[in-house]
């Protein structure tokens, strides 16, 4: 029986270990998406962190979402600043 019960608490700290590591990933990605200043910086701070236990595509697929949602997010802001520099004007 004590085996048992040392088992059940092994378990029971993976699974809060688990909890906590996903709550502080999300946690990140929310700070990500929501501040550019700091986005960035805890953009490539969650990248590093992610490739250590992800595979290399789930990886890049991950990073591909993250910048792309970045680029929507701020796609006016972008725009306005290339038509500022007159960037935009060469693709009409």
């Amino acid at each position: 029986m004590e085996a048992l019960g040392m088992i059940l608490e092994i378990l029971e700290v993976l699974y809060k270990l688990i909890k906590y590591t996903i709550e502080f990933l999300v946690w990140i990605f929310k700070k990500i998406v929501s501040n550019i200043v700091v986005s960035l910086f805890l953009m490539v701070i969650f990248f590093f962190l992610l490739s250590a236990t992800l595979p290399k595509i789930i990886l890049s697929i991950i990073f591909l979402v993250i910048l792309g949602c970045l680029f929507y997010k701020y796609r006016k802001k972008i725009k306005d600043y290339l038509n500022k520099k007159g960037i935009m004007n060469y693709f009409k």
